[in-house]
This record gives C-alpha cells, structure tokens and sequence, in this order.
C-alpha cells in the first residue's frame, strides 16, 4: 500500500464585497503581503483564539452584548476582573482628556 501524505498546505477560495476586497488590496499594499500571506495570516490567527474570541470576531455576539463580550474578553486577556478593567480604562480615558 502507497504511503498517503497529507498536504502542507491547502488553497481556498475567499468571496469578498466589492468594498472589503478594494479595503483588502489597499491593505496589502499598505503592508507589502500578498493576498495569500494576509489571508493566511489572518485566518492562523482567527482559528488560534479561544472560542469567545472567535464568537466576537465572527459577529455570532448581539450588537447589545457586543460591549460586554469586549470587556469580558480584555479583562482575560491582561488577568483582571471585568470590573478592575472598567477602573483602569476609565482613569486611561480621563488621562487622555
């Protein structure tokens, strides 16, 4: 029997608006990457995150929750509670004022 190899790497195809794919191409310019180097990327870094994460990105949040999942998912991220990261935001803003 034939030994099986599994591809390293898979192409896909992406449909995009035509407003998100003018945003896309001025991007990669922006950044000197391919098309395929950005998607990739982008797509790495998606599939890399934790699932509340990935929900957020994905927009599977109501627009009412959308803040709260963000300050959920900030609070995580730097190891504070929601409520010490509301603190710390809102002296940042009153700073920056």
């Amino acid at each position: 029997m034939a030994d099986v190899k599994t591809p390293s790497r898979y192409l896909m195809r992406v449909e995009l608006s035509p407003a998100a794919r003018e945003s896309f191409l001025k991007y990669c310019d922006h950044v000197g990457l391919t098309q395929v180097s950005v998607t990739s990327r982008i797509v790495e870094c998606v599939v890399n995150q934790d699932e509340v994460v990935q929900a957020m990105i994905l927009g599977h949040y109501p627009h009412r929750d959308q803040r709260r999942a963000a300050e959920l998912i900030l609070a995580r991220m730097v190891g504070v509670k929601p409520s010490r990261l509301r603190k710390s935001v809102g002296d940042f803003l009153k700073d920056v004022e």
